[in-house]
């Protein structure tokens, strides 16, 4: 349903007043025309309802900009969006230098986290999805009932010759006059032997959503520092941009309802009324809840990262964390819901839905 003033609109409604629905809702596919970016497809986004992202074809289906009534909610670095032929897997610096951030980056498949060697081989920063384009593209704007439906689908694959041969189907879809995201990824293994699959979802707040006195909400169970030196940090806290400001790491263990689904996210009394984004996942299919806190200038930035293992590296993680491994022909489904609350209300009714039976 869209919601206007307060009614209920249905489609009979609606097609009576709108004769191309582009003029409420839909989805533009585009491309970049210059700069680093230059030839990239892309589609925009736009639910009705104030919800408005960007979707990077040639980035994994990963999304750059986000809005929600013109505020935008996600963080852009200095390094601009970037075509994947820039892409060059160098320890950090080879994934830094193309990292736009946006919404979201995802990172994998088959490994993630910081950079390290195993028996003679090298793993970069976060792994290669964020240069992988996507194959057997297809968007759609369509009435399903009373809901006109928005998706954007498409297939990247993680593969080399004598090696692993993984497939991530995604599919992003939201629903016109509901301001929400959500995304379902398939990772099958196509190849004949068994393959690791690491995947972190990493989603990039930044101003204005991200300011001093934003309200964090991580409904933390146990929480672990990845370095010590910062471990009286209040992780939760947002603090101004500060000079020389040296990136945190948070591992958290979040509180679950029975089914174990999770959430959590970010509010800021921007305006008259303010709004939060709020992610919600199940702990079941990711386990592992990775904080990024960084309260530098120009790169000002939190990061709300469900993933499958810490980021400290394959090394570091196959010596103290299961990895999953797939088996030949296996499929691994992860669902990811990215919400906007529309007031401090909604924000308040949305924690209270986390019920944790203790």
């Amino acid at each position: 349903m869209i919601g206007l003033n307060k009614e209920v609109l249905n489609k009979s409604f609606i097609r009576q007043r709108v004769g191309d629905m582009q003029q409420i809702a839909g989805i533009r596919k585009m491309q970049f025309c210059e700069g680093r970016a230059k030839g990239s497809t892309a589609f925009e986004v736009n639910t009705g309802g104030g919800l408005a992202y960007t979707v990077l074809a040639d980035r994994g289906l990963d999304i750059a900009f986000a809005s929600y009534k013109g505020a935008g909610f996600s963080y852009l670095s200095k390094t601009g969006i970037a075509s994947p032929a820039f892409y060059i897997e160098d320890g950090v610096k080879g994934f830094l230098r193309v990292f736009h951030a946006g919404l979201l980056t995802t990172c994998g498949y088959t490994y993630m986290g910081a950079p390290s060697e195993v028996d003679g081989k090298a793993y970069g920063l976060h792994g290669r999805a964020t240069g992988i384009p996507a194959d057997e593209l297809n968007y759609s704007s369509e009435w399903q009932g009373d809901e006109y439906v928005l998706s954007v689908e498409g297939k990247m694959r993680e593969s080399v010759v004598f090696g692993e041969n993984i497939v991530l189907n995604r599919k992003i879809v939201s629903t016109a006059g509901n301001n929400a995201i959500r995304i379902t990824d398939k990772i099958i293994n196509e190849g004949f032997a068994p393959s690791p699959v690491m995947v972190l979802y990493h989603i990039n707040f930044g101003y204005p959503l991200l300011d001093e006195g934003a309200e964090v909400f991580i409904p933390a169970a146990e929480t672990e520092s990845a370095d010590p030196s910062y471990r009286d940090d209040v992780y939760a806290q947002v603090e101004p941009p500060q000079e020389g400001y040296c990136e945190r790491v948070f591992y958290h263990t979040l509180k679950s309802d029975q089914a174990n689904n999770t959430m959590a996210g970010i509010f800021n009394k921007i305006g008259d009324n303010g709004f939060g984004v709020m992610i919600r996942f199940n702990r079941d299919e990711l386990p592992m809840f990775t904080q990024w806190k960084q309260m530098g200038q120009q790169d000002y930035v939190m990061g709300l990262e469900p993933g499958t293992n810490r980021t400290q590296g394959v090394k570091t993680v196959s010596e103290n964390e299961k990895i999953c491994m797939l088996a030949p022909g296996e499929v691994k489904t992860h669902e990811i819901e990215i919400k906007i609350c529309e007031s401090y209300e909604t924000w308040t009714a949305e924690k209270g839905e986390l019920k944790t039976g203790e």
